[in-house]
């Protein structure tokens, strides 16, 4: 599964972005909103994302995210990748926010721009 999805269903399943504090809340608002105005106006992210909201848990959803992020190719915006790992950061501060990324195991990205290049290489949280 996708870094950005996990990390979307670990905040969702973790409620942070209902009850987390504020800057964790905006963290998980912000690269929502990101994520959605980079992507082309037809897909389903948006809808599918909206479900997941209101039911976390489901895993045909969790899956069609999946497909559609990776899809998208959405671990190549740069931008999204930098607010995915600053959304992880502030679960960090919280107890369900790591207990949630424990759960799905998820492994923030490390960029490292070289010249116009940007390479993503594994770090464990």
């Amino acid at each position: 599964m996708e870094p950005i999805t996990q990390t979307i269903i670990a905040a969702l399943t973790s409620g942070i972005h209902l009850i987390g504090n504020e800057v964790a809340k905006d963290a998980y608002h912000t690269l929502k909103k990101r994520l959605l105005n980079s992507l082309p106006k037809n897909n389903q992210v948006a809808e599918v994302i909206e479900k997941l909201e209101q039911t976390p848990e489901s895993k045909p959803l969790q899956e069609r995210l999946n497909t559609e992020l990776a899809t998208a190719k959405v671990a190549d915006n740069s931008e999204v990748v930098a607010l995915l790992q600053t959304l992880i950061e502030q679960m960090k501060q919280s107890e369900n926010g790591k207990a949630a990324l424990s759960k799905f195991n998820i492994q923030a990205e490390k960029i490292v721009n070289v010249g116009e290049t940007i390479t993503m290489g594994n770090i464990n949280l």
